[in-house]
């Protein structure tokens, strides 16, 4: 998996996308790391209710 705070704001929203996809339940995700908006872009866009998912912040 890559490490989504190195990641650009589309590369993080990909990567959300992907690793739901696959099976993924668990997003981490920080005020440090920046990447709230891309995530959030992720977990609206990765066709998963955000009840089934577990975000860490």
């Amino acid at each position: 998996m890559r490490f989504i705070w190195l990641l650009d704001d589309e590369q993080a929203h990909q990567a959300v996308c992907d690793a739901v996809s696959i099976g993924y339940r668990h997003i981490d995700t920080a005020q440090a790391y920046m990447n709230e908006a891309a995530v959030g872009k992720g977990i609206r866009s990765c066709g998963i209710v955000r009840e089934e998912l577990f975000i860490y912040d």
